[in-house]
C-alpha cells in the first residue's frame, strides 16, 4: 500500500514579491527531499501563479509502506529535512492511503 501525503501552505506575508521569493526557496528545500528519503516513490511541489488563490505552495507525494508508519503517526518519526515549510501562515496538510498504488 502506498501513502498519499498533500500539504498546502498560505505564506504569511502580504508582499507578493517576498511571497514569490519566499515559495520557491520552499519549493527548491523540498525537492532535494526525495535524495535522501528512499521511501518517496512520487513527489511533486508546485508554486500557485495565481496570486487570488488560497494557498501558495502544495506538495503532493507518495511513501511506499514504511514498517515504522504507526511511529511516525504518533509523532515518533520525524525526518529533519521535512521541516523545510514556512514557520509562519497557514498549512493543511492530509494522509490517505493509496490502495493499488
Amino acid at each position: 500500500m502506498t501513502l498519499r501525503h498533500v500539504v498546502m501552505w498560505k505564506l504569511a506575508s502580504t508582499d507578493e514579491a517576498e511571497r514569490a521569493d519566499q515559495a520557491a526557496r520552499i519549493k527548491a528545500g523540498l525537492e532535494a527531499l526525495p535524495a535522501v528519503i528512499p521511501e518517496i516513490l512520487r513527489f511533486e511541489v508546485g508554486v500557485n501563479s495565481l496570486p487570488a488563490n488560497e494557498f501558495d505552495v502544495v506538495l503532493v507525494s507518495d511513501f511506499a509502506a514504511l514498517r515504522r508508519a504507526p511511529r511516525a503517526r504518533e509523532g515518533g518519526v520525524v525526518h529533519p529535512l521535512g521541516r523545510l515549510g514556512p514557520r509562519s501562515g497557514r498549512r493543511r496538510g492530509l494522509n490517505a492511503s493509496v490502495p493499488g498504488a
